[in-house]
C-alpha cells in the first residue's frame, strides 16, 4: 500500500511539474503585454491608483519555478492537486495579459473602490464573476473592459442600481487620467501605486504617494517617495547599536503619540509626547510562568519633548498595575523582566539587557528599520510552547518565510525638497529564491 500511495504521489508531482512546463511554453508564446484599454477607464478624479503586472508576475513564477527545479514549491503545488484535483475552476474571463487597476474615487464625500481588468470573454465574465464578487460589488462590462465597483467603507448609501449606473458610467467615457503619474516601470517592477493625497489622510492635497515594487531572483525591493511623515533631525543625540532587527526614528508623527499616549493612559502611565527612538528586536519569549503570555524581547532608547522623572513615574505605575520590582531599575511584568536607566533629563533606556551599547547617530535618517529577518519570529521559551505556536498555519508559514529571506533593510530620507525618499530591500538567501518563497508563503498560510 504504502508503495501505490508514494507511486501516486510522485504521477502526481510529475503531473504538475509537466503541467508547468507547459504553462511556461505558453506564457513564453502567448503572454506578452496588450494594449491595456482598461487605463483609459481610470477615472480623471481617481486620488489611489494601485496597478499589478499580473503578467509579468504569472511569468516569472512559472520560470523560477522550472529553471531552479524548486522540489519544495512544486511538491505544494502536487499537495493542491490532490487535495483539490476535482473541484471546478470557475472561468472569469478575465486576459491573462491583464494588468490588475485598482482605483478609489470619492463622490459626494464618500468614497468608492474600482477594479479594472481587460477581458478575453465579457460573456463569461458577467455569467460567472457575479457569483464570485461580493453581492454589495456592482460587475459590469463595455464589452473588452470588465469593472467591479463599490462602496469602499460598506456605508450602502448607494443601491445596487445607483452603483451599476455609476460603474457603467466610467467604463463608457473615456477620461484623460495620466497614467505616467506612476512613475516609469522597470523590467523587474510587479506593482505601483499613486496618490495625491498622503496615505493616511482623507482629504486632497499636494502630497503625492508614488511607490514601486520591484521582484528579481534574490530580492524584493521598493522605492518612491512620500509625503513628509517624519521630519529629520536637526540635532545631535545617541542611538542604541544596532543588534538584531534595528529600528529608528528622527521624529514621532502625532498620530502614533496620541496612539501610544492612550495605550499609556490605559496603564495609568502619563509620559509627555516622544521626540525619537530607537529600538533593538530580538524575537518573541513565550512565557509561562505565572501565566501563559508571548513578550517582544527588546531594548529601547527613547527621547521626549519634556523633562520626565521616570523613577517616579516607574513607582506609580507599578503600584497601580499590581506590577513587581524586584530589585532597582527593574521591573517584572507578567514574568519578563525589563531594565530601566535615565540618562538625562528627557531620555530612557529600557530593555531586557542592563547597559546596550550607544553610538552617535550616522548617517542621519528620518527612519530606518534594518537588520536580519529571522528575528522578526524567531520564539524561544518552553520547547512545547514552541511546538504548539508553530502548529498554527499561517504562524508557521510566516515563520518558514522569515527565515527564508536573509535581510530587510528600509530607509526614509528627508532632503529639504518637502517630499521623503523611501528605499528599501529583502534579501533572501542564496539556495532561495524571492517569489518561490512568496509562492510557498501563500500556499502553506490558507
Amino acid at each position: 500500500m504504502q508503495k501505490i500511495i508514494a507511486t501516486g504521489r510522485l504521477l502526481a508531482t510529475l503531473f504538475v511539474l509537466s503541467m508547468l512546463w507547459i504553462g511556461y511554453g505558453l506564457v513564453s508564446l502567448f503572454l506578452q503585454p496588450i494594449d491595456n484599454k482598461h487605463i483609459d477607464c481610470i477615472p480623471e478624479d481617481a486620488h489611489f491608483v494601485l496597478r499589478i503586472e499580473t503578467h509579468k508576475i504569472l511569468k516569472e513564477s512559472l520560470s523560477s519555478l522550472i529553471v531552479y527545479e524548486d522540489d519544495k514549491t512544486i511538491e505544494l503545488l502536487s499537495k493542491l492537486y490532490r487535495k483539490d484535483g476535482k473541484t471546478k475552476v470557475t472561468s472569469t474571463g478575465i486576459s491573462f495579459q491583464s494588468d490588475f487597476i485598482l482605483f478609489k474615487h470619492d463622490i459626494n464625500n464618500f468614497e468608492y473602490t474600482g477594479i479594472l481588468f481587460n477581458l478575453n470573454d465579457s460573456n463569461v465574465f458577467m455569467e460567472n464573476m457575479p457569483s464570485i464578487a461580493n453581492n454589495e460589488m456592482s460587475v459590469v462590462t463595455n464589452g473588452t473592459v470588465g469593472l467591479l465597483y463599490y462602496e469602499t467603507k460598506g456605508n450602502k448609501t448607494s443601491s445596487k442600481a445607483q452603483l451599476n449606473r455609476r460603474a457603467n458610467e466610467i467604463l463608457n467615457q473615456k477620461t484623460n487620467f495620466d497614467i505616467d503619474q506612476l512613475g516609469k516601470p522597470k523590467k523587474t517592477t510587479i506593482t505601483q501605486l499613486w496618490s495625491n493625497r498622503g496615505l493616511f489622510e482623507k482629504t486632497n492635497s499636494q502630497k503625492k504617494t508614488i511607490l514601486a515594487l520591484d521582484l528579481s531572483d534574490k530580492t524584493i525591493s521598493v522605492r518612491g517617495e512620500i509625503p513628509i511623515i517624519l521630519q529629520e533631525k536637526q540635532y545631535d543625540s545617541m542611538v542604541l547599536k544596532p543588534k538584531g532587527l534595528h529600528l529608528r526614528s528622527s521624529s514621532v508623527n502625532k498620530t502614533l503619540n496620541d496612539t501610544l499616549s492612550s495605550f499609556f493612559k490605559s496603564l495609568h502611565l502619563r509620559i509627555p509626547k516622544i521626540r525619537e527612538g530607537s529600538v533593538n528586536y530580538y524575537g518573541l519569549e513565550i512565557i509561562d510562568e505565572p501565566s501563559y503570555f508571548i513578550a517582544p524581547r527588546f531594548d529601547a532608547l527613547i527621547t521626549f519633548d519634556d523633562t520626565l522623572d521616570f523613577n517616579s513615574t516607574i513607582r506609580t505605575f507599578c503600584q497601580s498595575n499590581n506590577i513587581k520590582q524586584p530589585r532597582d531599575h527593574t521591573i517584572s511584568f507578567k514574568g519578563l523582566q525589563l531594565h530601566y536607566r535615565q540618562l538625562n533629563s528627557n531620555t530612557l533606556v529600557i530593555g531586557v539587557n542592563q547597559n546596550p551599547e550607544l553610538i552617535d547617530q550616522v548617517p542621519r535618517l528620518s527612519a530606518l528599520i534594518s537588520g536580519p529577518t529571522e528575528d522578526i519570529l524567531s520564539v524561544s521559551g518552553p520547547a512545547l510552547l514552541k511546538r504548539a505556536l508553530l502548529m498554527i498555519p499561517t504562524f508557521r508559514a510566516s515563520s518558514k518565510f522569515v527565515n527564508e529571506a536573509d535581510f530587510v533593510d528600509l530607509r526614509i530620507k528627508t532632503p529639504q525638497n518637502g517630499t521623503s525618499k523611501i528605499y528599501g530591500s529583502i534579501e533572501f538567501k542564496q539556495e532561495e529564491h524571492a517569489l518561490n518563497s512568496i509562492l510557498r508563503l501563500l500556499i502553506q498560510a490558507i
